[in-house]
């Protein structure tokens, strides 16, 4: 085939802001990446001013059409406007089983792309640039933030021109400011939005500490708590183990949110990429527990894999090489369901519990792959559950703005005038046992309940 390079200073600026979302993430070199927020995401639909039809603090479905969008607004780290980034939500509580974390502001950048360019400001917002939680505005929404001073466009004057601060060089220079929406888009221009960020709501379960080296930390990773969601927040692995003391940890590689077991964190961003490189050995064991049983004592499954955007499905045509073997570690439980060890080759996504339904042998409460012999771990937990104290509700309602979508969302669950998005539970799949020879990491996880023979599963599901 043929490769077309692009050298516009759009195409580099907007390849500089994918590589950086993506080194903010840690992507994992040997695995499949997951797409960075601002990609296209057919599974992050349109919801116009009257707020959420699905539930985005959950991570449910919307329920309207699919977006065309695909900037997804990246955070300012410094800046004149980092005032607002505090914000008065940084509090955590758990009410019912479940983390949530309150609301906050947070100023966001984005690079508006080349389709955009001459339309107006208001309207290319509405198309292209989603808000804090994945969604999309209409164009009325949009103008209402620009007049209300929350969204700041990116001026630029180039070599010679009047309005160049002292001492900033030839080669030009930029700053933003309030927008009224009105503007015409210009090529690689940048806008700032405040916005009013909502966390999905997280298990309350925490993290245990395995063990520590100069240049990592392993955890056992409780199934429900997710590795990489809420990415520039902190309900997840890495904001979790700060709230503990841990600070400054970087995921070094996936482990689903339903999955269990050894997960490794850098120390640095430098470690964290020593054990991304892909020339480092690692063998990676797991446990899982399966219906039916093998057809076989020991199989190994090479098919291809590819991502439809739910999930890894077999495909020969352009699916990536992956290689997973699979032995029963014992006979079948009285449910019919047999204990398994997995050890993949790579590191794809959803690579164990793809290759053991294309077996004929799925995780046996793994419904995504069409597991259904079993409810799932912790069972399904409804979020926004208020106790008996009105929790929620008050530190909601504190934390409230008008003119945030998200909050109106919320407030309306809570009342009981939307249903409660469900959080789901976690899957009988366990990383059992990581090994970096070259690292010096040889780390293993107690096994969960759901591994041991006097453990009874619940009933099937169909």
């Amino acid at each position: 085939g043929s490769l077309s390079v692009f050298t516009t200073d759009v195409a580099l600026a907007r390849y500089a802001e994918i590589a950086d979302a993506w080194e903010d993430l840690g992507g994992k070199a040997d695995a499949e990446p997951s797409p960075p927020d601002f990609c296209v995401d057919h599974t992050l639909n349109t919801c116009g001013g009257n707020g959420h039809l699905g539930g985005p603090l959950t991570g449910q479905p919307c329920t309207s059409a699919p977006a065309a969008a695909y900037t997804m607004p990246t955070h300012v780290a410094n800046g004149a406007d980092d005032s607002a980034q505090a914000g008065s939500g940084t509090e955590t509580l758990v009410v019912g089983g479940l983390r949530y974390r309150l609301p906050y502001d947070r100023w966001d950048e984005a690079l508006l792309p080349c389709e955009a360019v001459g339309m107006q400001l208001a309207a290319a917002l509405s198309r292209f640039v989603r808000d804090p939680q994945g969604y999309l505005q209409e164009e009325a929404w949009w103008r209402e933030s620009c007049l209300a001073r929350r969204v700041h466009l990116e001026l630029r004057r180039g070599p010679g021109e009047p309005g160049r601060p002292a001492g900033v060089g030839e080669a030009g220079w930029a700053a933003f400011a309030q927008s009224s929406g009105e503007e015409t888009v210009q090529p690689g221009v940048r806008v700032r939005c405040l916005g009013h960020v909502h966390e999905r709501c997280i298990r309350a379960a925490l993290p245990r500490i395995l063990a520590g080296t100069e240049r990592f930390v392993i955890v056992d990773k409780p199934a429900g708590l997710p590795s990489q969601g809420n990415r520039r927040g902190v309900l997840n692995v890495e904001g979790v183990l700060a709230s503990m003391g841990y600070g400054g940890l970087h995921i070094a590689h996936r482990l689903d949110q339903p999955v269990s077991g050894v997960l490794v964190l850098g120390r640095s961003r430098k470690q964290q990429h020593s054990f991304l490189d892909a020339s480092v050995e690692k063998r990676k064991t797991y446990m899982a527990r399966v219906w039916p049983p093998l057809a076989a004592g020991r199989v190994t499954c090479s098919a291809p894999l590819a991502w439809d955007g739910r999930r890894s499905v077999p495909s020969q045509s352009d699916g990536k090489a992956s290689e997973t073997c699979v032995r029963a570690l014992r006979p079948p439980f009285a449910d019919g369901t047999q204990l398994v060890e997995c050890c993949p080759v790579q590191g794809r996504r959803h690579q164990i519990r793809a290759h053991l339904a294309v077996l004929g042998s799925p995780i046996a409460n793994d419904t995504l792959y069409g597991g259904c012999h079993a409810p799932e771990v912790g069972g399904s937990l409804a979020a926004f559950e208020d106790d008996a104290e009105g929790s929620l509700a008050l530190a909601f309602g504190r934390e409230e703005q008008s003119w945030c979508p998200s909050c109106a969302w919320v407030q309306r669950v809570l009342a009981g005038k939307e249903e409660k998005p469900v959080v789901k539970g976690g899957i009988w799949l366990h990383s059992r046992r990581y090994e970096v020879p070259s690292l010096g990491l040889d780390v293993e996880a107690p096994l969960p309940a759901w591994a041991e023979e006097q453990h009874v599963a619940g009933s099937p599901c169909f």
